[in-house]
């Protein structure tokens, strides 16, 4: 049922900043088809999207994507969805892509690839947590006609450790026999 062989997959998705409670999740269908080795697929997905409250939102965008086994142990794939306004309630327009690695090793399957990369993520965590820096900007704007002023404000928060972070899952994963390949 999922991406990894021809047929129906299905797929869902969670996120939420702890911080500020911004959160977005989403599901999704298609159908994949094999042709010798390449994986190409096509689905629509069902989005929600909060970034603050009153503000929230659903955009259904459909799409597809592609996964190419250059070799054995080694994948590259891409995907893209969009969602004009017609597809969309309070959300404008919606454009997801995404392109990539994948962690391949010969005669092992997803599943396992997915348990040993949380478990090489969770170690990571444990090392070297999260150090989140806020940084924040603001701008005004000044509607002389109805002499009213608007100010917003933007924060961004970044986790100082990300990097280094993701050094150490690659490193665990590379001693666990897992190899790896980056579209650029």
């Amino acid at each position: 049922m999922g991406k990894s062989s021809s047929g129906v997959y299905l797929e869902s998705n969670w996120l939420k900043n702890t911080d500020d409670g911004t959160q977005t999740g989403g599901v999704g269908a298609g159908y994949n088809l094999e042709v010798g080795p390449v994986m190409l697929n096509a689905g629509a997905k069902a989005i929600y999207i909060g970034p603050k409250k009153g503000d929230n939102g659903v955009a259904f965008p459909i799409g597809g994507g592609v996964n190419v086994a250059l070799t054995d142990s080694i994948h590259v794939y891409g995907e893209g969805y969009a969602a004009p306004e017609g597809l969309n309630n309070s959300v404008k327009n919606y454009v997801e892509a995404n392109g990539g690695y994948k962690w391949v090793k010969p005669g092992v399957s997803d599943a396992e690839m997915n348990k040993k990369l949380t478990e090489c993520e969770a170690q990571a965590l444990i090392d070297l947590p999260p150090d989140n820096v806020v940084t924040g900007s603001s701008s005004e704007k000044t509607d002389k006609k109805n002499k009213k002023k608007d100010i917003s404000t933007s924060y961004t928060v970044e986790d100082a450790n990300e990097y280094r972070r993701d050094t150490l899952v690659d490193s665990c994963m590379f001693k666990s026999g897992w190899d790896k390949i980056e579209v650029q």
